[in-house]
């Protein structure tokens, strides 16, 4: 085997004469492929000549890029020099890491949403959908041209100034002819900013960069101040008694949609993350639901609901309790997933109300369960938050995952203590910890 060790000889490397045969070439370029292992493969075919790169010879060859073998040099040797950095250098060194943009980011974590449901994007969530129509309309524009591993809170002002005086240009120019003049609806923006502080969060999953950070305190309003339209933010709340009622009102359904539902209530989990949940998340011995990152809105690790004999109770009337295996709450009988759509239509026949006389919606069980815990179940806030999955800062959610025991000690005994509120038990730490 011949090997290659200037640029000049890469450009120059024969085939074999004969049609179908392939000659490999070991590369090891002083400065540039510095170790052996990345091997040149050249096949001459009745189309003409191709080349791969790739590692290792015969059957256990794998190829990291190939082409045209007598396409331009400089471009063939830029390409297999990409390829081989995306294999083998740090993730946040690669090529890709390097040029990403930030539609690039949102849109490649928006797939490994996808990947949850079916190939048709037609039958995707109707709020994935919506969060890629709203990304679509008002910042992709401008993020397409912001590199992903520049974001911080400064590019990231400038990126929301921009789209928002798009947005105001726009409308100025429709009011121009309007009836009724409006002004930019400020719920797309706030909606956006979560997504960016999602997608920033991801950015070591996604690409493998470390710098890209955003702080807690971006905000619409710390970016776009008095420009901004004031907004009515949803607060929605059920008290304890149309809480329990609504629970007990599901009871009486009795299918797997209400169940579903009161798994949702019990656990503070988002639609997404408990109509995909699965028994392969439901440890029995540890009595742990563990949500994976990518079914979670935001987080870069999975969450763990510790299950107490309540949420048991509910798992028993699962059409798959018997077998423990497929998803915990399936759409039909060939145990297909079910979608985010089936709980809110069985919440508008039900029509429950909130606290202030207005419909309750299944994300508005998620806030009252939240709410309950801290006020009825006597349970710190902080930890209320984490418990549905929110957390205050990077900061705290590193501590966490590096010492995970201290997170459990943590939060097991607050779901103990919430089983025992919702049971009608008399809770005390100082028992649950011996």
């Amino acid at each position: 085997m011949d090997t290659l060790t200037s640029v000049e000889a890469v450009y120059t490397a024969e085939p074999a004469k004969k049609r179908g045969s392939v000659r490999t070439f070991k590369v090891l370029i002083p400065g540039v492929v510095p170790g052996p292992g990345l091997f040149l493969r050249v096949k001459r075919l009745k189309s003409g000549v191709v080349s791969a790169w790739g590692y290792g010879v015969g059957l256990t060859f794998r190829s990291i890029g190939k082409g045209p073998h007598n396409c331009p040099p400089p471009v063939a040797f830029a390409l297999a020099l990409n390829a081989m950095a995306d294999a083998v250098l740090p993730s946040e060194h690669r090529p890709e890491s390097q040029t990403a943009t930030l539609d690039d980011a949102f849109q490649k974590w928006m797939r490994t949403k996808d990947q949850h449901y079916p190939e048709r994007r037609a039958m995707m969530s109707p709020t994935f959908r919506q969060w890629a129509v709203m990304w679509e309309t008002y910042i992709a524009e401008h993020a397409r041209r912001l590199p992903f591993r520049l974001l911080d809170d400064r590019t990231a002002t400038e990126l929301f100034t921009a789209a928002y005086g798009d947005a105001a240009a726009a409308m100025a120019k429709r009011n121009a002819t309007a009836a009724k003049p409006r002004s930019v609806a400020p719920t797309p923006f706030y909606r956006c900013l979560t997504l960016l502080h999602t997608v920033a969060r991801k950015a070591r999953a996604l690409y493998g960069l470390r710098d890209v950070e955003l702080s807690d305190d971006l905000t619409i309003e710390s970016m776009l101040g008095d420009r901004l339209a004031p907004s009515k933010k949803r607060q929605v709340t059920a008290d304890e008694t149309r809480f329990r009622h609504l629970f007990a009102a599901l009871d009486d359904v009795g299918n797997v949609q209400a169940r579903a539902v009161q798994w949702l209530m019990l656990t503070g989990a988002r639609k997404m993350e408990g109509c995909g949940a699965m028994w392969s998340e439901i440890d029995e011995t540890a009595n742990t639901w563990t949500i994976p990152p990518e079914r979670l809105k935001c987080g870069e690790d999975a969450h763990v609901v510790y299950l107490t004999a309540a949420h048991w109770q509910i798992l028993k009337q699962s059409p798959t309790y018997a077998a423990r295996t497929g998803y915990l709450w399936p759409a039909d009988k060939f145990g297909n997933r079910m979608m985010p759509d089936a709980p809110n239509n069985l919440i508008r026949k039900l029509k429950p109300t909130g606290t202030n006389g207005e419909a309750l919606t299944v994300h508005d069980l998620r806030r009252s369960f939240s709410t309950l815990i801290v006020s009825r179940a006597n349970i710190d806030s902080t930890i209320a938050d984490e418990m549905i999955g929110h957390f205050s800062n990077q900061g705290t959610r590193t501590t966490y995952q590096v010492q995970k025991e201290i997170r459990e000690a943590l939060h097991r005994p607050a779901w103990e203590q919430f089983g025992a509120w919702w049971q009608g038990v008399n809770y005390s730490a100082a028992e649950h910890r011996h």
